[in-house]
């Protein structure tokens, strides 16, 4: 194993790291494993299913050979499911062949207690920080694992040489709200972020963010500068539509009027996926109207244009506008404007009903600039007819849209627990909306350069993400 503790050494693991992570060597020899085992009273067909051979024309091969070797323990880390094993470079083995071209990595195959798709490297290990960060970081290989954990960042874990799958995240969800992912900036890093989004939302996985490599440069690499620098790396850390929307606009050239145009129409289709119209506007504001030297308001204006004509992404329906106000008519296609809907008809046709965390409620915790009228109409004293909120409106149009709500049929019926959790929902809206918010101001920030006011903002993201998971958990 003197080659192999070389190349471990010369990647920065020391023995107490190696034995930590239990990293062994397999030798470059056709059947030692398979002597060893059937010496211990294995029959060659166990061996076989175990996925620790392969059946040559003498029989039984083992099926890692001239490796180092990364047991792949399950969750509980009390029982190893499966191995991967690396080729040491520059090492001549004589079980390869003469032309000595073998993959870098190979892995053990699906057995019945091993699914690539549902078991996550290094979650063993990882999983108690993951709980107390409430975050998982997702990297690709092995020694990128080890890496990250030994330079402070133990909530890390890997794939096994397979993407993401919805397994996956159903497996993260269990220990973390939020899930890192570390990709290049090009277009499989876009695409891995696009699927991601997807199987996040499948899973209730709340927030997927990105941790954006330099270029050639892998997590490993990124560990071996140091603990200081891996977390400049994470609280620097965009989410993902950022990262696509930088993605996006690095692919534009601005510096002519024709230029700025297509950078921003680069981002709708990625912006039509939003459903919350506040997320968008932050994108826009902070990001593509910035890059594109022109006003937020008028690219918005624009996205809403092309929404409205039907415009969108994977079939994504067409946003409300922000002004649209609740009516007796069909209901606003943006989920947000729809839960806005339902607790300003409950608080207006069921005002004898008292409805938990109403009173918490405020202004911010609505979008629509009409929701928010009715609300100070509301709130703005006691009333006890619906004459005195009609009163209280600044003109007739809005006043008979008003009457119409009163007198439409409830989205939610008159129930307090029904009623309360629409208002939960409502206020935890606003909540993620801030959190999203801070985010995009966090990834914006230089450590070096903003460390006081990035502090700060991580502090209060982390306030507020422990105030939503108070308000929906309820503890």
């Amino acid at each position: 194993g003197e080659a192999a503790r070389t190349y471990l050494s010369r990647r920065g693991l020391t023995r107490e790291v190696a034995e930590h992570f239990q990293v062994g060597w397999a030798p470059d020899a056709w059947e030692d494993t398979v002597r060893h085992l059937t010496a211990e009273g294995f029959g060659q067909q166990e061996i076989a299913d175990a996925g620790l051979a392969t059946r040559g024309r003498r029989g039984l091969v083992d099926r890692f050979r001239g490796r180092v070797i990364f047991p792949i323990l399950d969750a509980s880390g009390r029982d190893v499911v499966a191995f991967g094993g690396r080729i040491v470079p520059g090492l001549d083995l004589r079980t390869i062949g003469r032309d000595q071209h073998a993959p870098k990595y190979i892995n053990s195959p699906e057995t019945e207690v091993y699914r690539k798709s549902r078991v996550l490297y290094g979650l063993n290990w990882a999983r108690a920080d993951i709980q107390r960060r409430d975050t998982a970081v997702v990297v690709e290989g092995y020694l990128d694992v080890i890496g990250m954990h030994s330079a402070g960042a133990t909530h890390t874990v890997a794939t096994c040489g397979t993407a993401l799958t919805a397994e996956h995240f159903g497996q993260l969800e269990k220990f973390a709200r939020r899930v890192i992912l570390a990709l290049d900036a090009d277009d499989a890093g876009y695409q891995a972020a696009d699927r991601a989004r997807a199987l996040a939302v499948e899973q209730g996985v709340r927030e997927v963010g990105v941790l954006s490599l330099p270029e050639g440069q892998d997590p490993a690499e990124l560990a071996a500068s140091g603990p200081a620098r891996v977390e400049e790396a994470l609280a620097a850390t965009a989410t993902a539509v950022e990262f696509q929307i930088a993605y996006l606009l690095a692919q534009a050239d601005t510096s002519a009027p024709e230029g700025q145009v297509d950078a921003y129409r680069r981002t709708f289709p990625l912006l039509a996926q939003l459903d919350d119209r506040f997320l968008r506007y932050s994108y826009i504001r902070d990001i593509v109207a910035p890059a594109a030297r022109l006003s937020a308001d008028l690219i918005e204006r624009e996205l809403d244009e092309h929404l409205a004509a039907g415009g969108g992404s994977r079939g994504t329906p067409p946003s409300a506008p922000v002004d649209r106000a609740p009516t007796a008519g069909a209901q606003p296609r943006d989920p947000q404007l729809r839960l806005e809907r339902a607790v300003l008809q409950a608080a207006i046709q069921h005002p004898e009903v008292e409805v938990d965390g109403w009173t918490d409620v405020t202004a911010e915790d609505f979008t629509a600039q009409a929701s928010r009228t009715l609300f100070a109409a509301l709130t703005n004293g006691t009333w006890h007819r619906l004459s005195d909120v009609l009163e209280r409106l600044p003109d007739d149009r809005t006043r008979a849209r008003i009457r119409a709500l009163a007198v439409a049929p409830p989205t939610t019926p008159a129930d307090p627990h029904k009623l309360a959790e629409n208002v939960m929902r409502l206020r935890a809206a606003t909540l993620a909306r801030r959190i999203a918010e801070i985010s995009v101001q966090l990834a914006r920030l230089n450590a070096a350069v903003d460390g006081k006011r990035l502090r700060e903002l991580s502090a209060e993201k982390e306030r507020l993400v422990r105030e939503r998971h108070v308000l929906v958990e309820g503890g």
